[in-house]
């Protein structure tokens, strides 16, 4: 599953009772506000407390999963068209609003989105009543994050962690980590604000090293090869650079489709793989950072 989460610089996460849509959040928000918001780098996705269905004054994140400081802002709304003043284009580059108010707690984002893929209802719903009982942690349910065929599917903001095909025990042990700090490696699909390649190479990084501190991770440089099947990444850990090579190939054993979803186009599924991790000598290592 590594190199398997998708791309976003920010994200906003809407709340809203549902029913949700098969598309949503289209067919929810109004067209002006998701063109506002559903911009290059953004993932938006509606959002709901587990089990409620009631909303009376709706509330919002926005969220910057930048790897020099991750956070998150929290704001209330009178109506959905409030969001036209959020400046989401700021949260890609990871500069903080003035609007909202910090929030502190881990956001937990547990996928239940059944009318786009049933398995995330029936794998996501039972994750709750435990992650809801904490008190260190926020839980919300949420619409599609991708990855389907990944459910139970787990985001840990501000950082953007993808997790999936949780269970109770080991999403208990990904969130008393997180809230230590700490990165669990096992069903880590990767950092959303990392291409596919670059979350290849840190959890190649950390199976080799035992890193586990969710912060310090820096991408130095990046070249994919023209044909999308091969990548040298350059990454860097604190004062530590390693080289990490990866290759693109068929997903072995992979299903035809999506394991709850029938009648529809059979899936080509590929994956990121990394084939060599090098640590590199302070004199070898590249001076520039990548932009993301």
């Amino acid at each position: 599953m590594a190199g398997a989460a998708g791309r976003a610089d920010a994200w906003v996460l809407v709340e809203h009772p549902g029913p949700w849509p098969s598309e949503a959040p289209q067919g929810v928000l109004p067209d002006a506000v998701l063109a506002h918001v559903d911009q290059p780098g953004v993932r938006v996705v509606l959002v709901r407390r587990p089990r409620s269905r009631t909303v009376t004054r709706p509330v919002c994140f926005l969220a910057s999963t930048h790897p020099a400081g991750p956070w998150v802002r929290r704001f209330e709304i009178d109506s959905y068209d409030d969001l036209l003043t959020v400046d989401v284009a700021a949260a890609v580059a990871g500069d903080r609003p003035a609007a909202g108010e910090p929030h502190d707690l881990p956001l937990v984002l547990v996928c239940t989105h059944g009318r786009r893929d049933v398995c995330c209802a029936e794998l996501g719903r039972p994750l709750l009543p435990g992650m809801a009982a904490r008190d260190d942690v926020d839980v919300w349910e949420c619409t599609h994050v991708g990855g389907d065929r990944f459910a139970a599917n787990v985001v840990l903001l501000p950082h953007g962690l993808h997790y999936s095909r949780l269970v109770d025990q080991s999403a208990a042990e990904v969130l008393d980590a997180y809230v230590d700090g700490r990165v669990v490696s096992e069903h880590l699909r990767g950092r959303s604000a990392f291409s596919q390649p670059a979350q290849v190479a840190e959890h190649a990084v950390r199976r080799r090293t035992g890193i586990t501190e969710v912060d310090g991770f820096t991408i130095l440089a990046e070249q994919v090869s023209d044909d999308g099947t091969s990548a040298r990444v350059e990454i860097r850990h604190r004062s530590t650079t390693f080289v990490v090579c990866a290759e693109r190939k068929p997903t072995p054993g992979a299903p035809d489709t999506h394991a709850c979803v029938r009648g529809v186009e059979p899936a080509r599924w590929s994956s990121w793989r990394a084939t060599s991790v090098e640590q590199l000598d302070e004199a070898d290592a590249g001076g520039g950072i990548l932009e993301q």
